[in-house]
């Protein structure tokens, strides 16, 4: 199993053996990852089995999404 730097990982997530997850990736709570599957990095995962919902997302400690903030500032 190899699991990425900054990876989110929710309440009562089920990883099974042989799985690669992905730098940045998100897994939402109660999402079941069946084995040797892998998960590119920066994509949010969720279900049973975890499926991909959701690519280019990024975290930062105050942020959780797909627009960069600077993105969001710059629009007002």
């Amino acid at each position: 199993m190899f699991i990425g730097d900054h990876v989110w990982i929710g309440r009562f997530v089920l990883i099974s053996k042989g799985n690669q997850i992905g730098s940045g990736s998100i897994l939402t709570d109660e999402t079941f990852l069946p084995a040797n599957r892998k998960i590119e990095s920066n994509v949010l995962v969720s279900g049973n089995p975890g499926k991909i919902i959701k690519k280019d997302v990024f975290s930062t400690k105050d942020f959780v999404g797909n627009h960069k903030p600077e993105d969001t500032l710059n629009s007002q």
